[in-house]
C-alpha cells in the first residue's frame, strides 16, 4: 500500500530544519537624537532589524516611539514633563535587545542641518546666535559648513558633540575667513575627541566654521570619515560661554564666592557671583545666567577650597594648605612649578588632581617632598590624565605637595584642582554586560567586578528585582575583600517568554546600591584610542534580560 502524497509531504516538512527567527535588533545611532520636551520628531534609526518593526523600550513613559514603514520613517513624541539631559532607549524583539543608546532631551530651539554645505563658499547661514544644530558627516569625505556674521572684538565660541553621543569620529573644528584662509583650528578639547575653539575676530565679517572629522577608533585612512553613525550637536556663540570657576570646586554646605571664567561675559559678573549656604547641597552647584549658551555644574567638596597666589615655585615660597584642604591653581607658563606645604599625620593619605576630567588640556606631574627636599612619594607617570595617590607618610610632620607640567607647553587653559584628604571608602559595582538572553533550562551568567577604594571592606549581598516568573537569581555574596562575584539567572524549563529590565542591587551593612553597566571606558592599542572615555551618560543601571521561547521540538513524527 503507497503512503498518500499528503502524508509525505507532511513528514517531509517535519523533517526539515525550523526557520531561523529573526536576530536581535542592532541600533546604533538615532538622527536626530535631541529632542524639546512636547514635541513630536521625525527620527532615523540607523541600524539593523531583521523584523520590522521593532519593540521599544526607554526610561521615561513620555517618550514614545512609532515605527514607520521602515527605519528611517518613524516618529518620537515626548511629554512636556520628560526632565532635559540624556535618556535611554533600547530596541528588541523576542530574540534580544540591542545596545542601549541615548536621546538627548532639550529645551532649546535647534536647527537642521542643510545639505550641501561641504565648501566654505556654499556654507549654510546661521542667521541667529546662540544656535545648535543637529548634524551629521553622512558620507566619506564630508565636511559640513557653517556661516556667521561676527562684529570686530567678538569671540566665536564653537563647541561640537560628537564623541560624547557615541559618535565613530574624531571631530576637527576650524574657521576660515570670507577667501577660505584658515583663522582658528581645534582637534581636541581637551577631555575627549569632541573639538571646542575661542577666537575673537579682528573685524566685522562673515566667518565659516567648517566640522569634519576622522575616524575613531582610528585607522589606516588619511580621509575625512563619515557614515550614518556619525553623528553631532554644534554649538555657535557670540555671547558668554561660561569655562570655569575659580576655585573649580565649592564646598559643600557652606557660603561661597565664585570668580566666573569664559567669554563675552557681561560686566556683571566681573566681581564674581556669591552662592547661599542652601545653595552648596548634593552633588553640584549651578550657575547659569541669562543670556549665557550652557550652563556650569560646579562639583561640591566637603574640605575647605582654597585659591593659589604666585609666587610658590621654590621650597622656600610654598603656599600654605589645610589637611584636609583643596586649592584651585593655573600652571602660569610652561615651567611653572607650585609647591604647597602641609601638616600630615602618620596614617593613609590621598592626593587626588583634577585637571583633564575638567575639560583643561593638562598633564599634571605629583611630587611629595619631606622638608629636606627629597621626593618621598609620586603619582604614576606612565598613564596620562589626572594623578591620584594614596600615600602613608613614614611620621607626622610638615610635608610639601609638589605639581608642575608633566609636558612643557604654554597653554593658557591650565587650571588644576587639588584636594588632600584622607581617603574615604568607596566602592565602585560594574555589570560585565548590559543585557542577558535565556532559554527555559539554561543558565545565564553575568560577572559583577568590585573597586573597592579607601578601605571600603563591606561584606556584599545582591539581589535581582523585575525577575519575570519562571527566572530565579541565585543567592550571590562577595567577602569583605573580594573583588567579582559571578550572578547567575536560571530559567525553569516551563518559563514563558518574557523581555524586561532588571535592577541588581548591592546590600550589606549600612549599604544599598544599583550596580550598573559602564559604557565609557576604552584603553589604548599601540597608543590609539579605543572606546569613548567620556559620554554625555556613562552608566546603564539596568541589566536587560530576553527569556526566549522554547525551542521547537526537533522529534519527526513516524509514518504510520
Amino acid at each position: 500500500m503507497r503512503t498518500p502524497f499528503f502524508r509525505l509531504a507532511a513528514l517531509a516538512m517535519l523533517s526539515l530544519p525550523s526557520p531561523a527567527r529573526a536576530a536581535a535588533p542592532v541600533h546604533d545611532q538615532l538622527f536626530p537624537l535631541a529632542f524639546a520636551p512636547g514635541s513630536t520628531n521625525r527620527v532615523e534609526l540607523v541600524g539593523k532589524n531583521e523584523a520590522w518593526p521593532p519593540s521599544f523600550w526607554t526610561d521615561h513613559p513620555g517618550i514614545v516611539f512609532n515605527p514607520g514603514t521602515n527605519a528611517a520613517a518613524c516618529t518620537v513624541a515626548l511629554s512636556r514633563d520628560v526632565p532635559p539631559g540624556p535618556h535611554w532607549l533600547r530596541l528588541h524583539n523576542a530574540d534580544g535587545a540591542s545596545a542601549a543608546h541615548f536621546l538627548v532631551v532639550d529645551p532649546t530651539p535647534s536647527t537642521a542641518e542643510t545639505e550641501p554645505n561641504d565648501h566654505f563658499a556654499k556654507a549654510q547661514f546661521i542667521a541667529v546666535l546662540p544656535a545648535t544644530i543637529d548634524g551629521r558627516l553622512e558620507k566619506s569625505g564630508d565636511v559640513d559648513s557653517y556661516a556667521v556674521d561676527l562684529r570686530a572684538g567678538r569671540t566665536l565660541v564653537a563647541r561640537i558633540e560628537a564623541h560624547v553621543l557615541m559618535s565613530p569620529v574624531d571631530t576637527v573644528l576650524r574657521v576660515v575667513d570670507a577667501r577660505g584662509v584658515e583663522v582658528a583650528f581645534n582637534h581636541d578639547d581637551g577631555r575627549t575627541l569632541d573639538s571646542f575653539l575661542a577666537w575673537t575676530a579682528p573685524h566685522d565679517g562673515r566667518y565659516v566654521v567648517q566640522a569634519f572629522g576622522f575616524p575613531h577608533p582610528a585607522n589606516s585612512d588619511i580621509q575625512f570619515t563619515g557614515n550614518p553613525r556619525c553623528v553631532y550637536r554644534l554649538t555657535l556663540t557670540d555671547g558668554p560661554w561660561f569655562s570655569h570657576t575659580v576655585p573649580l570646586v565649592a564646598r559643600r554646605g557652606a557660603a561661597n564666592h565664585l570668580d566666573i571664567v569664559g567669554w563675552n561675559l557681561p560686566a556683571s559678573l566681573s566681581a564674581g557671583l556669591d552662592f547661599p549656604a542652601s545653595a552648596a547641597s548634593g552633588s553640584t552647584l549651578t550657575v547659569r545666567v541669562e543670556g549665557a549658551a550652557n550652563v556650569l555644574e560646579v562639583s561640591l567638596a566637603d574640605e575647605p577650597q582654597s585659591v593659589e597666589h604666585e609666587p610658590n615655585d621654590l621650597a622656600e615660597q610654598a603656599q600654605p594648605l589645610l589637611f584636609p584642604g583643596a586649592v584651585t591653581g593655573t600652571m602660569e607658563g610652561a615651567r611653572d612649578v607650585d609647591r604647597y606645604s602641609v601638616e600630615l599625620p602618620a596614617s593613609p593619605i590621598e592626593f587626588a588632581v583634577q585637571s583633564a576630567s575638567f575639560g583643561f588640556p593638562l598633564d599634571v606631574r605629583l611630587r611629595v617632598e619631606d622638608p629636606s627636599g627629597k621626593v618621598v612619594a609620586h603619582a604614576e607617570e606612565s598613564t596620562p590624565g589626572d594623578p591620584l595617590l594614596a600615600w602613608t607618610p613614614p611620621k607626622a610632620g610638615a610635608y610639601r605637595v609638589v605639581l608642575d607640567r608633566l609636558v612643557h607647553r604654554d597653554l593658557s587653559r591650565a587650571a588644576y584642582h587639588l584636594a588632600i584628604r584622607a581617603p574615604r571608602p568607596a566602592v565602585e559595582l560594574s555589570l560585565s554586560q548590559d543585557f542577558a538572553v535565556l532559554e527555559p533550562g539554561k543558565t545565564n551568567e553575568t560577572k559583577i567586578a568590585v573597586a573597592r577604594r579607601g578601605g571600603f571592606t563591606n561584606a556584599l549581598a545582591f539581589r535581582v528585582d523585575g525577575l519575570p516568573p519562571g527566572v530565579v537569581a541565585l543567592p550571590l555574596e562577595i567577602a569583605p575583600t573580594g573583588g567579582e562575584g559571578v550572578l547567575k539567572l536560571v530559567a525553569a524549563t516551563n518559563a514563558a517568554p518574557a523581555e524586561s529590565p532588571l535592577r541588581v542591587v548591592a546590600t550589606g551593612t549600612g549599604f544599598e546600591r544599583l550596580v550598573s553597566f559602564p559604557l565609557a571606558g576604552g584603553g589604548e592599542n599601540n597608543g590609539v584610542p579605543q572606546g569613548f572615555k567620556h559620554l554625555l551618560a556613562e552608566r546603564i543601571d539596568h541589566l536587560w534580560l530576553t527569556v526566549k521561547p522554547a525551542p521547537p521540538s526537533t522529534n519527526a513524527v513516524p509514518a504510520k
